[in-house]
């Protein structure tokens, strides 16, 4: 890998705190991070255009005003996503324990759901879970489990 572009991967990441990595500002990246630390959360702010890899356990994810990202948490999520302002986002991740979309849109999250699986909903639009669309559009506030969900119920 070249300088520069080591260079570019390392100052769009900080760490702001011990246990939190912030990815902000990034377009048409490829971020893999693979350091074995399950307390860690990921902040990803503004990021477009990218694929952005956990290879261990994560605590949580935080996304927020991002667009075609996809993030692939191959060692899990211990506590859960939240996806804000955005739009077609990809998740991938061996479980999903607690999700909470705001205003997100074309969006799939991948992965386990069980049926203890809470989801917090607000205008949201076009998501699916597993490739399979629940949702088509919802404007309000619902909060429940994935599996009281159903096209229906919206």
């Amino acid at each position: 890998m070249s300088n520069q572009i080591i260079d570019s991967i390392v100052s769009c990441v900080t760490k702001t705190q011990k246990n939190l990595i912030h990815i902000k500002d990034v377009s048409n990246k490829f971020i893999i991070f693979d350091e074995p630390n399950m307390k860690k959360s990921y902040f990803i702010e503004n990021v477009k255009s990218s694929l952005i890899e956990i290879k261990s356990k994560v605590k949580h994810v935080f996304i927020r005003c991002c667009e075609d990202i996809s993030v692939i948490c191959s060692g899990n999520l211990i506590a859960g996503i939240d996806v804000l302002f955005s739009d077609r986002i990809l998740v991938k991740s061996l479980y999903h324990p607690f999700i909470n979309l705001e205003h997100v849109s074309h969006s799939d999250f991948q992965g386990d759901i069980f049926e203890d699986t809470l989801l917090v909903m607000s205008y949201s639009n076009s998501v699916k879970f597993n490739n399979t669309r629940i949702i088509d559009s919802f404007f309000g506030r619902r909060i429940g489990l994935v599996s009281d969900l159903s096209s229906s119920h919206l």
